[in-house]
């Protein structure tokens, strides 16, 4: 059977154009191997680790993407600007399995076809026509279809399921495929590369855009400085063209300005830029014809930098050449190489080259990185490394939820743990990404999009189509694709994937959106609500914001939590006027909250305890902002009582304080106050009469009403303190410890 049988044609699907891609960079027939290498061409795959200059992105086994190293243009996705030398998880995505990263900025590939992308956005690079940083995750409009990525120094490749190949950002060498008279030239929407059809895999350098066809040849387009595209001649061309010489491909990559790529036979051959010797010969030039590297055989995958290269052999070893002066290539040594050398690191499954540092995967899952670590890339917190380094790429608890009768915590290994005065395990949950807690029932999304629930059930907040009280977790029939929830009192909502909103249980004053009050024991589509991308329920109203950042609200307004001055309930949703590029939102009991993408926090509704945080008393019924907050990532409301995040990792509550806002009192603040001691924290929530936050080791903190916090108090705790969780004993709750298994304990690095 050839190549282009099974993976050519306009009307391939993405599962099956995946397989393909899978077998043609494994560089295996498709009979006769075994053991070691047959595992690793099923596994071997691209994709699941991205570097750019000094940042690192991981994808996690749940679909969470993980970011580590230099952050100045928000690369690392987690509403922050400034470097984290340890992984911290990209909020608001998930489901995503591929992530690319340009030299400051981030994309990733979603299951569903959709691409996400934040940072810099000097060049239209996010696929929005904005000269600014974003520093958290937005799809790029008008793309659909998607199963391949490649980002640029300033550019991004998209490769869809129907074999066309995308692009946009900048065009300067014309690298787009297109010529743009206009200055600057940029590209801002996504748009078709003419000319290119049954395209398998895409590579972007720094001007420079590579497409491998079904049929093995390799087609280039954008700067021919250094002889990139292949031809001698040193100009730019906006065309797609093949490159000559070069059959039988089955893998290829670009970072700067050369290029790599496997043929069928396992050899590598090398093009472009060569002031190092990377193609290994012995002189240091350009080369505009391919050339074969000396002395590999059997490689399945490669990447590359500016001054150096790496191959992936099918026996799972790694294989290095070039600049070295950062330990970069992870030989041991700072000398530079103009062979490949071997590097410290077997069973290698995916990797990745960044600026000055390297990542891999291996086979158990294990992620290691060595190089430069003075932006922190490496993920580990220690200094430059000469050889692969483990790095820590989960922290222990990674989401979490404070309700008013219990909290709840998602870890690593996606259990979920409870507690009111001590922590346990809740049983029958696993691979969960995120928790909601209502006032006496918790809901659990799992990594598949669907949605559990337990606890009271009287008004149908459990959404199974019951009354029923349910001790332990059962599904939410009928609710498939979730990405966002949130537990009210008696009701609960849930976003899915398509922006649609559903929600179940009370609706007294009309919090669920029908249009009715009447309760709901299943849930139930709430109308005129598209494009939604989180939700937020109270007691009586409910909160949206929908994807072009407008903020939609429902149900009772006795304090303007609407975000408009009328005493009277909605039960349908309209927009809060003055509100735009809102990127999350919370509801407390009467008042609401909404960060905007610019770091700055608004307020409206009751503010009889001061939780506007204006400095006042006095409800208002539209929204204003916080005076003095800046830069913030994340907010949470609960009662009376607001909290807010700051990128610095510093928290600030105001609002009412019986029970201590942790600031060391117990008097309630009309103005944010700093909470005392935490100067790391990396995720909030807000109980009513508790708070808690994780820190970036992963350890969970709390204060307020020491019922709440399962550490053994009898008092008010005022400042925030440790909370222990148990170890997780492998086989999960019931299981009594045996003599001789490791116990899975957190140890803060």
């Amino acid at each position: 059977m050839r190549r282009e049988r099974v993976c050519g044609g306009a009307g391939v699907t993405r599962l099956l154009l995946a397989i393909c891609m899978m077998v043609m960079w494994s560089g295996r027939a498709l009979a006769g191997e075994t053991t070691e290498s047959q595992e690793l061409s099923a596994r071997a795959r691209r994709g699941l680790l991205a570097t750019g200059d000094g940042h690192s992105l991981a994808v996690a086994p749940d679909g969470s993407v993980w970011g580590w190293g230099a952050n100045g243009f928000g690369q690392l996705g987690d509403g922050k600007y400034g470097k984290h030398s340890l992984p911290v998880r990209v909020p608001g995505i998930g489901r995503v399995i591929t992530v690319a990263a340009g030299d400051f900025y981030s994309m990733a590939l979603r299951v569903d076809g959709s691409v996400w992308a934040w940072g810099l956005n000097d060049a239209g690079q996010l696929g929005v026509e904005s000269p600014y940083s974003r520093p958290q995750p937005a799809p790029v409009p008008g793309l659909t279809g998607v199963v391949a990525l490649a980002a640029g120094e300033r550019h991004v490749l998209a490769l869809r399921a129907d074999g066309s190949v995308w692009a946009w950002g900048d065009n300067f060498q014309g690298q787009l495929g297109v010529e743009l008279e206009s200055w600057p030239s940029s590209r801002f929407e996504p748009a078709p590369v003419p000319g290119l059809t049954d395209v398998v895999a895409v590579a972007a350098g720094k001007a420079l855009s590579l497409a491998l066809r079904a049929d093995g040849s390799v087609w280039a387009w954008g700067d021919n400085s250094y002889g990139q595209l292949g031809t001698p001649e040193p100009y730019s061309r906006a065309q797609p063209a093949p490159v000559p010489g070069l059959t039988d491909v089955v893998a290829l990559a670009t970072h700067g300005e050369h290029a790599l790529a496997v043929r069928q036979d396992g050899s590598v051959w090398f093009w472009g830029e060569d002031s190092l010797d990377l193609v290994g010969d012995g002189f240091e030039n350009s080369i505009a014809t391919p050339h074969a590297v000396p002395g590999l055989t059997n490689v399945v995958a490669v990447d590359d930098a500016f001054d150096r290269s790496m191959a992936l052999r099918r026996d799972g070893t790694l294989w290095a050449w070039g600049q070295n002066n950062w330990g970069q290539l992870g030989d041991g040594t700072t000398q530079l190489r103009t062979r490949p050398v071997q590097v410290g690191v077997g069973h290698v499954v995916d990797f990745a080259v960044g600026g000055t540092h390297s990542l891999a995967v291996r086979r158990d899952g294990s992620l290691w990185s060595w190089g430069n670590n003075m932006t922190g890339a490496l993920g580990t917190g220690t200094d430059q490394r000469l050889t692969p380094i483990q790095t820590r790429v989960l922290t222990d608890v990674v989401s979490l939820s404070a309700g008013s009768a219990r909290s709840l915590a998602v870890r690593e290994d996606g259990s979920v743990w409870s507690w009111g005065s001590e922590p346990a395990q809740v049983a029958a949950l696993s691979s969960t990404k995120a928790v909601s807690s209502g006032d006496s029932h918790w809901l659990a999304l799992g990594t598949d999009g669907s949605v559990r629930a337990w606890g009271f059930n009287t008004y149908g907040q459990l959404g199974d189509g019951t009354q029923t009280y349910r001790a332990l977790p059962v599904p939410v029939p009928g609710l498939t694709d979730v990405v966002d929830l949130s537990a009210a009192e008696l009701s609960s909502l849930a976003v899915r994937a398509d922006g649609s909103v559903w929600g179940w249980g009370a609706n007294f004053q009309g919090q669920l959106g029908p249009g009715t009050t009447q309760p709901r024991t299943s849930p139930v589509q709430i109308s005129g609500l598209d494009q939604v991308v989180a939700v937020s329920a109270s007691a009586s109203y409910s909160l949206a914001v929908r994807a072009d950042g407008s903020v939609w609200a429902w149900g009772d307004n006795s304090y303007g939590q609407l975000g408009v001055e009328s005493p009277y309930s909605r039960p349908q949703p309209a927009p809060v006027p003055g509100l735009t590029d809102v990127v999350a939102l919370s509801a407390g009991s009467s008042h609401a909250l909404a960060l905007r993408r610019d770091g700055s926090v608004w307020a409206w509704g009751s503010n009889a305890q001061g939780q506007l945080g204006d400095g006042s008393r006095v409800s208002r019924p539209t929204p204003a902002p916080v005076p003095g907050l800046s830069r913030v990532v994340s907010l949470t409301a609960r009662g009376n009582v607001s909290l807010a995040l700051r990128e610095d990792g510093s928290v600030w509550a105001w609002g009412s304080n019986p029970d201590g806002l942790g600031d060391g009192t117990r008097e309630p603040r009309a103005s944010p106050v700093q909470v005392v001691g935490l100067t790391d924290a990396v995720a909030i929530s807000a109980g009513g009469s508790h708070a808690l936050a994780v820190r970036e080791d992963g350890s969970v903190w709390g204060w307020g009403n020491s019922a709440m916090l399962g550490a053994g108090l009898s008092v008010v705790q005022p400042t925030p303190t440790r909370l222990t969780l148990p170890c997780r004993v492998p086989g999960g709750p019931g299981r009594e410890h045996r003599a001789g298994e490791p116990r899975r304990c957190h140890v803060a690095q």
